[in-house]
């Protein structure tokens, strides 16, 4: 796994930490680095922390854009997130 998927993965894990019954196990973690990287299948992906994660994670930048532009949010409402997920937003 590479240092900027490691760095994901914390966004993963922000966005799914109040989900329970989620495998946030190291296996896990290499699944999911599996998947993204060479899209080998999850044996059940809405049990891997990491999937479940990143699914909220793309959702949420999703409407933070949407947000932005239609003017129901602005950037400075953003500026207590770390700014490697704020500037995917441009």
């Amino acid at each position: 796994m590479t240092p900027r998927w490691r760095r994901a993965a914390e966004a993963y894990r922000y966005f799914g930490r109040h989900l329970g019954g989620l495998d946030w196990s190291e296996d896990a973690a290499r699944a999911m680095f599996a998947y993204e990287s060479r899209g080998a299948a999850l044996a059940d992906p809405w049990r891997n922390g990491y999937y479940v994660g990143k699914h909220w994670f793309d959702w949420q930048l999703t409407a933070w854009k949407e947000g932005l532009a239609d003017g129901t949010l602005t950037r400075a409402e953003l500026s207590g997130y770390p700014v490697e997920w704020t500037r995917r937003l441009t």
